[in-house]
């Protein structure tokens, strides 16, 4: 009897869990990876409005992160949600705002602040969607312990006299709300890289598109040496309004969201390698340039490691990547990319940067080098 009893149970949970990854499958399905931004024309020429420095416009309740000095409070509703991973962050309240709460990520030198700033502001202007983040110099933080994020508490020492972070970066989500649905042993949270390829439209002209557009993003991410590319590293975002089915009721989007372990080698949990130069120009795109085989080096994920790019997917980040360094005002975009999360404070100057950024441009469009630039990868949708 016992035995009948828990079948039902289970089957009794079984049958919604079911329900919502279906219904997550068909979000990932039909969401859009690039979002076609006013500044990009059809020949991916790029207009002169486009502000890299600046990065996306603020919207109403970003204001208060463009005044100086900046200040938040840590207090009861800021710490209702203790934040997960190992990078320095807490929350915390902006004064007379409706959407107030904040993530600040302090500690410049680990390199997450940076790569958060790169990856975030080249997703953006190359029309991939990304969150917002600003750069600030220096946060007054009222209710802050020294090392928020280790000491976890409201600290009353600085309720009055509020301690002083500086150079950090603050997150705002993009817009919508991030699809997470309960399966049955656990939850899905964000998507992966293999997900990607795998449910697409079912109409050809938007299966067309949707496979060029997510193989550019999967470049892309090789491009920036997103290594650690977890599942949770992604989101599944709806642009409507989403049920305890996992269902949503407008567009979906798929984004990275976390971009901080970049511009270095890939994952490496034992050596770090986040926003270093060298180590990002030591890293090719390519581990076979004349069959397209891209590699990312150690990663999270098997997903990105050693990977077959299509010519399609390959040609149109090209252009894009093309458009968006072409000319003196391309270059400027580039050195403005770096200038946005204080590059010359990492390991080399914006022009260093600038050079490598350039030069992987290069390999993106020649993959067998400039010498053989008719040259198409061999594999095709």
């Amino acid at each position: 009897m016992k035995k009948y009893v828990f079948s039902a149970t289970l089957l009794l949970f079984a049958i919604p869990a079911l329900a919502a990854t279906q219904n997550r499958t068909e979000s990932v399905r039909n969401a859009k990876v690039w979002l076609a931004p006013a500044w990009i024309s059809k020949d991916f020429s790029f207009s002169a409005d486009l502000d890299v420095l600046k990065g996306p416009p603020p919207e109403p309740e970003d204001m208060n992160l463009l005044k100086r000095p900046v200040t938040c409070e840590v207090n009861e509703r800021s710490m209702e949600k203790k934040l997960g991973g190992r990078t320095r962050k807490f929350n915390c309240e902006l004064p007379q705002e409706k959407k107030s709460l904040i993530k600040v990520k302090y500690r410049f030198k680990n390199g997450e602040i940076s790569g958060e700033l790169f990856g975030t502001r080249l997703l953006w202007a190359l029309g991939f969607a990304a969150d917002r983040m600003f750069f600030i110099d220096k946060l007054d933080c009222f209710g802050c312990t020294e090392d928020p994020f280790k000491d976890y508490r409201i600290d009353p020492t600085s309720k009055t006299n509020p301690r002083s972070f500086e150079l950090v970066a603050v997150e705002r989500k993009f817009e919508g709300k991030e699809i997470k649905v309960k399966k049955l042993f656990g939850e899905y949270e964000g998507w992966s890289f293999g997900e990607l390829m795998r449910f697409l439209p079912e109409t050809p002209g938007s299966k067309a598109r949707a496979l060029v557009e997510r193989e550019a993003l999967r470049l892309l991410a090789i491009f920036l040496m997103h290594g650690d590319n977890k599942d949770d590293n992604q989101s599944l975002i709806c642009l409507g309004k989403t049920n305890d089915q996992g269902g949503c009721s407008g567009e979906t989007v798929l984004m990275i969201h976390d971009l901080g372990a970049t511009f270095g080698k890939g994952y490496d949990p034992q050596e770090a390698s986040k926003t270093n130069l060298q180590d990002w120009s030591n890293s090719p795109i390519w581990e076979n340039p004349k069959r397209c085989i891209a590699t990312m080096g150690p990663s999270h994920t098997s997903d990105l490691e050693r990977t077959v790019i299509k010519e399609q997917g390959r040609v149109f980040l090209a252009k894009l990547l093309r458009g968006f360094v072409q000319g003196d005002a391309g270059k400027e975009r580039v050195r403005d990319l770096f200038r946005s999360g204080r590059g010359d404070l990492r390991s080399a100057s914006i022009e260093e940067w600038t050079e490598v950024f350039l030069r992987k441009v290069d390999e993106i469009e020649f993959p067998m080098g400039k010498a053989n630039r008719s040259f198409t990868c061999p594999t095709r949708f």
